[in-house]
């Protein structure tokens, strides 16, 4: 696949997360911020912002498998 279709299936996929899980991934990612300092940005506890994480990067995972 090329760049631009990897682009494209990525933001499809992180399109279909749900809001905080989209925020959580894209703040990790691609603002560099700990799960400590997305917690307090998005008004979850440290260990909630953690297992959303887990959880989106492992639907993010299903998501780009069935893209391909």
């Amino acid at each position: 696949a090329t760049w631009h279709e990897l682009e494209r299936r990525f933001a499809e996929a992180v399109e279909n997360l749900e809001e905080t899980d989209r925020q959580i991934v894209l703040l990790r990612h691609f603002e560099h911020m700990s799960t400590a300092d997305v917690a307090k940005a998005l008004g979850l506890t440290k260990p909630a912002a953690g297992m959303r994480y887990m959880r989106a990067m492992r639907r993010l995972r299903v998501l780009l498998n069935d893209a391909s």
